[in-house]
């Protein structure tokens, strides 16, 4: 299957995305009888005119073994009440709601992970579309490779306070996996991704810090324990955002260290020349506001940087694990005097 007309063209991408609708078009599918069941994990927050356009999108799909999980994260409008109250009384076919507290997309989405039955996971919000065959192109995808996880190249509405189109087109060109290029800025795709629910389970799923990033964080840790994530060179669905949008009011520098985490604790792989592209963006971010708590950690690690920057192999990997220590990235703790917690810097062998 093609995917929707291309407004405006994938640029760059444009051949890729020609081959890749060729090849996928000749991809072995098993019959409908056997196709893998995909979850669709719906996220949803005080927006239901936004999340029933997301739902009939999904309605719209030519891939027939789907479920729907629909994850409030807490709204409490009176419109979003009535939406999810409707949804809950007449649910459509394959479709379920679960309700919990304002805890954010991370825990919001593996909620909607543990009610899900699919082999595979394909994240939502309310502010996504799916286009075209969006989930029968990425099972394609995912079964025609040794994919973990597929993206996509997603087309971006930028709208205004009153959810009118001001601009239409391609922000970013995901490049995929690889561990260099994801310390720096998310090369891996977009949040509304499809994943192997074994690779999810083994993951241990979003983090929960309230963070814009944690999709990012989530694909590099991916990566760096040695998971495949693939893209489709196509638009297969359009993200809706704003300039006062949850990632745009956040801050960078912070964001930046929370994904940093993500391998404090990994096996280390590709770790030549990784010292300029991590400290580029954390330590050198051109305007940033830097928290109390962010000077603090970066103070004591500036050292480690310089010693990274010359380091490789083993060398490297100590150095790298010293300084997820002293950004306080690692979850390690151990028992301090008097009983209590203190944090412990990961110095690797």
């Amino acid at each position: 299957p093609a995917a929707a007309p291309l407004l405006p063209e994938l640029g760059p991408y444009a051949r890729l995305a020609r081959n890749h609708r060729r090849r996928m078009r000749s991809a072995a599918m098993p019959a409908h009888d056997a196709r893998p069941l995909v979850s669709v994990v719906l996220v949803h927050h005080e927006r239901p005119t936004l999340a029933r356009r997301a739902l009939a999108s999904l309605r719209a799909q030519s891939y027939e073994n789907v479920e729907i999980v629909l994850v409030d994260d807490g709204s409490t409008g009176a419109d979003a009440l009535a939406f999810l109250d409707e949804l809950e009384a007449q649910p459509p076919r394959g479709l379920r709601v679960v309700r919990q507290p304002n805890l954010y997309v991370g825990a919001a989405r593996n909620n909607g992970a543990r009610a899900a039955r699919g082999e595979f996971l394909l994240f939502m919000d309310d502010d996504n579309v799916a286009l075209g065959a969006q989930i029968e192109i990425m099972v394609r995808a995912a079964l025609a490779t040794p994919a973990d996880i597929v993206t996509y190249v997603p087309l971006h509405e930028e709208v205004d306070r009153d959810e009118r189109v001001i601009a239409r087109g391609h922000r970013y060109f995901p490049i995929g996996g690889g561990i260099a290029g994801g310390v720096v800025r998310n090369v891996f795709g977009d949040a509304n991704a499809l994943v192997r629910r074994t690779v999810f389970d083994a993951l241990g799923g979003f983090g929960t810090q309230r963070r814009a990033v944690d999709d990012w964080q989530f694909f590099l840790r991916a990566v760096a324990h040695g998971h495949t994530i693939a893209v489709v060179p196509d638009s297969l669905a359009v993200y809706r955002f704003s300039a006062w949008a949850m990632f745009a009011m956040s801050e960078p520098v912070e964001n930046h260290l929370h994904v940093l985490r993500a391998i404090a604790s990994a096996p280390f792989g590709e770790l030549d020349g990784l010292a300029d592209l991590i400290a580029m963006p954390v330590a050198h971010e051109p305007g940033a506001r830097f928290s109390a708590d962010a000077r603090l950690a970066l103070r004591p690690a500036a050292h480690l940087w310089e010693r990274l920057q010359h380091a490789s192999g083993a060398d490297a990997a100590r150095i790298l694990r010293a300084l997820a220590g002293e950004l306080r990235l690692s979850n390690v703790t151990v028992a301090a005097p008097g009983g209590g917690a203190a944090h412990a810097a990961v110095s690797g062998s």
